[in-house]
């Protein structure tokens, strides 16, 4: 297309109102670390799209990403610190000469979901600008590859282009990029809108948003400031509710007055005993569904860092979704910022056991690997359920599938979005909305007291949900599990996964009553077992007395993956180490050197945290490794063998654990305590 100097919008006068649902925004930190993911530089050769060959054979992604061009900037690693001059949440300014690029994470538009999820046909884009240079919108395809498709030379005033969603079927983005002539160019805002006439929900559409916290008073008061702080999210906010469920109040907090009163009728402070994750967000389900002006329920965690323009995003878009659905937030990895860690989750229903959506883009560093050089980037996700570090609920869903089910952390959120599928609620993980929050690969969260709802929870799910006889594979990979944990001398894990088996198998009853108890009785049982036992300072640490060994390989295929599991089963059952081992480690191993097949030819060790605040002394016991396995082998036998007479009490007796009265039973045995009210 020929471009040409305008003044004036492009675009035809609208035949229906345009509503903005994608706001240009840019970061509101100083953290130079943010800003490959609002906005990009120079030129950039299209990658090598992907091909069938990409999808067959042995190859990886590092091999595809050998194929891609990458400009000087990116070969040296140049951070855009400071070519953003006086920049504002919604402007900044182009240097001379200079060309910016606004394919990035939070300012192209997810093209690909719009066009899935809702009816919109097309979008407009609207730029005000002040200054002269060229306009590039470029359209790319689920490939990865794009082209231009539209533009203009332009001069002071107004860019409107209108774009068709109709290419975008599989995946695709939408972005554009300015380049600066001899002077600069002022950005003074930029906006994806689309026509009204496909909006489902009504104009006047509220969002509840519902915050869980325990012993983070700070973080809360952070939160609280965030919407304070932006008027058009309390536009369209019904009211923000913080469940404190721990010891250190949010009341107490520094700042908490002044911050409550900007808020005014629209919090809500609500204190209950500790109910976990599962039971402070089935409060905020509750109350949110009980409010007549409440349209959806936000359920966002305590310790996370939200891009506020990116709770809009998902409210503008649950709104134009052809039918209800959940809208979820992707992660954003907290200690690096630029870095995406998941973005999205699905379920293996044989095993039941959840994964990201694709692996190609786990972990994927937006300052390095962004949308102009990472074609696997551009295909559609489609997801099977949204964690609750951020995830938008419609009222209706609640009050049709219920809420929460009472396992107080773990699976809570799988559950609930397998449940709303099949009642016909489908749940969409909406790239340019997400939040920063701590990688789980900084936790031990299945070795350390959550182990026991990591098993138990994901069996009662499956009991629930699982379509296939016996569950499918899911008693073979548990099975399996614990018997790398026993190989791997951590018995305090094995434990509690045991005890969390035996709970299943007393029914769905007993989860509501075990709901405020379960977490402290596993903390304490947990220290029974020296692996379960941190140490907190290296004063306190064991000198370790073996001699340095390297770090065993890793198995290589399924042959010689079983021969060494065998191996290491076979030496667990030989006599319990001599007393020099249980008296001094014989190796220092790092978090993440502790893999089965190098703790199995240990006999004790001194193994680190991956938080790296301490670590805990292993060291085999063939007694336990003994009675922890037959204990393991009769549990699994009995679920495999009674799997449909288990799924049915779980399934005939679900309301127990979901409905609102039943909730509501929960909760007045906690006695709950609204604090702050409208």
């Amino acid at each position: 297309m020929t471009t040409k100097s305008t003044t004036a919008s492009k675009a035809a006068p609208p035949a229906h109102a345009y509503e903005t649902v994608h706001r240009v925004v840019f970061p509101t930190s100083e953290d130079p670390t943010l800003l490959p993911l609002y906005v990009d530089w120079g030129v950039v050769i299209s990658p090598r799209g992907i091909t069938m060959d990409d999808f067959t054979g042995s190859r990886m992604r590092g091999e595809v990403l050998t194929a891609l061009a990458l400009d000087k900037r990116l070969d040296d690693a140049e951070l855009p610190k400071t070519r953003l001059i006086d920049v504002e949440r919604r402007a900044a300014t182009i240097p001379a000469t200079e060309r910016a690029s606004f394919a990035t994470y939070f300012n192209a538009f997810p093209a690909a979901y719009w066009r899935q999820w809702t009816n919109a046909d097309s979008v407009r884009l609207t730029l005000q600008l002040e200054g002269r240079g060229l306009v590039d919108v470029i359209r790319s395809d689920a490939r990865g590859t794009y082209q231009r498709v539209d533009g203009a030379v332009h001069e002071d005033g107004t860019l409107a282009f209108d774009l068709e969603l109709k290419h975008f079927g599989d995946g695709g983005w939408l972005w554009f990029e300015i380049e600066a002539d001899q002077g600069p160019v002022r950005l003074k805002s930029a906006d994806w809108s689309v026509c009204s006439e496909f909006r489902r929900a009504d104009e006047d559409s509220k969002l509840s948003v519902a915050i869980t916290t325990y012993n983070r008073p700070d973080d809360c008061i952070v939160q609280m400031r965030r919407f304070a702080d932006s008027p058009e999210l309390l536009e369209r906010l019904d009211q923000l509710m913080i469940t404190d469920q721990g010891t250190k109040h949010v009341e107490a907090a520094d700042g908490f007055t002044e911050v409550r009163e900007r808020l005014g009728k629209q919090f809500r402070l609500i204190q209950q005993g500790n109910l976990g994750g599962s039971g402070g967000f089935a409060r905020g389900q509750l109350e949110g569904a009980a409010n007549p002006d409440t349209t959806y329920v936000m359920l966002l965690d305590d310790d996370v860092d939200v891009e506020t323009e990116c709770i809009l995003r998902a409210l503008n878009f649950a709104d134009y979704t052809h039918k209800p659905m959940l809208v979820g937030g992707q992660m954003l990895n907290l200690y690096e910022r630029s870095r995406m860690f998941t973005f999205g989750e699905q379920v293996n229903m044989e095993g039941f056991n959840y994964s990201s959506s694709n692996s190609r883009i786990n972990n994927v560093d937006y300052a390095r690997d962004g949308l102009r050089v990472n074609a696997w980037l551009h295909p559609r996700v489609d997801v099977d359920y949204n964690a609750w570090w951020m995830c938008l609920i419609p009222v209706e869903t609640i009050k049709k599938i219920g809420l929460s089910l009472p396992l107080f952390i773990k699976w809570d959120d799988v559950e609930y979005g397998i449940r709303a599928k099949e009642h016909g609620y489908r749940t969409v993980t909406l790239p340019g909305v997400a939040v920063w929050h701590m990688p789980w690969t900084a936790k031990d969260d299945r070795l350390d007291w959550q182990a026991y709802f990591h098993q138990r929870n994901r069996w009662v799910a499956a009991l629930l949900h699982s379509p296939y006889a016996h569950g499918g594979i899911l008693a073979k990979q548990s099975f399996a599990s614990d018997v790398k944990h026993l190989v791997s001398m951590q018995y305090a894990a094995v434990e509690l996964r045991l005890r969390a088996l035996e709970d299943v198998l007393k029914g769905p009853a007993e989860l509501p009553k075990v709901l405020a108890t379960k977490m402290p009785e596993m903390r304490q049982l947990r220290k029974n077992f020296p692996d379960g036992r941190q140490l907190n300072l290296p004063s306190d640490y064991p000198e370790v007395a073996g001699e340095r060994r390297g770090v065993p390989q890793a198995p290589k295929g399924h042959l010689d993956f079983w021969m060494k599991a065998a191996l290491a089963t076979l030496r667990q059952l030989s006599p319990s180490p001599k007393k020099a081992a249980s008296e001094h480690p014989q190796a220092r191993v790092l978090a993440i050197e502790s893999q089965w097949w190098h703790l199995a030819n240990l006999d004790s060790a001194l193994v680190s945290s991956s938080d790296g605040t301490g670590a805990s002394w292993y060291v085999r016991d063939r007694a336990t490794f003994t009675s922890q396995l037959k204990r393991s082998i009769k549990l699994h036998v009995k679920l495999y063998r009674n799997w449909a007479r288990i799924a049915r009490l779980y399934r005939d007796q679900s309301d127990l654990l979901m409905s609102a009265d039943s909730w509501r039973r929960t909760l007045a045995e906690d006695e709950p305590v609204e604090k702050v009210g409208r």
